[in-house]
């Protein structure tokens, strides 16, 4: 799935008092050869510098004024509303010929950590679609039948 920039994405209020440097950091978070088509992405110190010229703190320091947007497990991030914006859509469950994406992301979903699978689902009830309900159930932490009732 390829990134894309909505024109809102200019008047987004969350992003408006970015500094410059936030702002492209967020757009290779986005963007890095790495990210997954769930959006999630590996952090390395050494390329983003070279790729951004700037220095690596900028990555925690955008992360910090977006916490919401983010989840982490190790080294694994996720921007976690990265479906919906390459998209460009408000709520993903109002469009129903959205399925072949659904299942697009099945397989890079299931290689998340389980924090991160447990982020997305919460964000995209939908996924539950295309992806085996016991690990929807793990990733939940709902690890018996009873759970799920």
């Amino acid at each position: 799935m390829d990134a894309k920039i909505a024109a809102s994405h200019w008047s987004d209020p969350e992003l408006q008092p970015l500094s410059a440097e936030m702002l492209l950091t967020l757009h290779w978070m986005k963007t890095n050869q790495d990210r997954n088509d769930c959006g999630a992405y590996r952090f390395n110190a050494a390329l983003f510098t070279f790729q951004t010229k700037l220095p690596a703190d900028w990555h925690e320091k955008t992360r910090a004024a977006l916490p919401e947007r983010f989840t982490q497990d190790g080294v694994w991030f996720l921007y976690v509303p990265f479906i919906s914006e390459c998209l460009q859509l408000g709520t993903m469950s109002k469009n129903g010929g959205l399925n072949n994406m659904w299942k697009a992301l099945a397989k890079p979903f299931q290689a998340l950590t389980k924090p991160l699978q447990r982020a997305l689902v919460e964000k995209y009830p939908e996924l539950g679609s295309v992806v085996p309900e016991y690990v929807i159930n793990q990733c939940l932490g709902k690890t018996s039948v009873a759970d799920t009732i």
